[in-house]
Parts: C-alpha cells; structure tokens; sequence
C-alpha cells in the first residue's frame, strides 16, 4: 500500500470509528477498518492503468490478487453488514440492481466511491462502504477466473 493510500486509509478509519459506539464493538470496528483498507485499495486499482504494482509484469495475477483480497475478507463484510442492519438510522442500499450488469460494475463503484470518501454522517457512509463491498463481490465473482 502506498503512503498517499495509507494515509487516506487511516483518514477514513479514524473519522469513522469516532460515531461506531455503542453500535459496534471493537470486533465490528476492527472488520469495518478491513472493509474501508480493502475498498480504497480496490478503487486504485480500478483507477490504475495497468500494470498494477504487485505483479507489474502478470495483469492477470493483479487481478486475482485482488479478488481474492475480497473473497478472504467477505466475513468482515458479513460482520459489518449485521451490526448496521440493527443501527438506527441505516439504510436500504443505494445500488438498484436491476440497472448494475458486469460491464457496469466498474462505472457504478468508480461513481459511488468519491461519495463515500467524502460523506460525513456515519450512517451513510457505512451504507456506501457496504454497497462499494457488495460491487466487489460481483466484481470478484464475474471475473474471478477470467484470463482476459
């Protein structure tokens, strides 16, 4: 991860973690921080030109680097998404489904993103990060073994 990415990272975290109580308990808050690092890292990668930093000469491993980034953490989202559920004030996602196909994944979370980033009140902005991990997950699915 680099520098510029951590430090946003940490940015997120700390402005959340601040409303999380008594909501979540420190299990909650720890998978939410993993959801947050793995969702900015998900979003550098989308916006990366290839080759991506970790295998800069295999386009395909970056890839399924990342998806299985996201498969190995979807315990951390299940986790998330129960303590939200039973929040007051949260909310039904945001992403109609009826309009989001695998070609327009990228588009969908790439737009959803800079809200996230820059939302204020938590409620909302778990909401984003969950939607932003549920694209993910499709993204993962679609393309999990892809070569091209």
């Amino acid at each position: 991860m680099e520098n510029d990415e951590l430090l946003l990272v940490r940015a997120i975290q700390s402005s959340m973690e601040e409303s999380t109580r008594p909501g979540f308990d420190d299990k909650d808050i720890q998978n939410l921080g993993i959801l947050i690092r793995v969702t900015v890292e998900f979003n550098n990668y989308l916006r990366s030109a290839p080759p991506w930093p970790q295998f800069p000469d295999d386009p395909f491993h970056d890839m399924t680097y990342m998806i299985d980034k996201i498969l190995f953490n979807i315990d951390s989202f299940r986790i998330v998404l129960h303590s939200y559920g039973i929040l007051v004030g949260s909310t039904k996602s945001r992403i109609d489904w009826s309009l989001v196909g695998v070609q327009s994944l990228k588009d969908r979370f790439l737009s959803l993103y800079p809200e996230f980033v820059t939302e204020t009140k938590f409620e909302n902005k778990c909401r984003l990060l969950l939607d932003l991990f549920k694209l993910q997950i499709v993204f993962a699915g679609a393309f999990y073994d892809c070569k091209g």
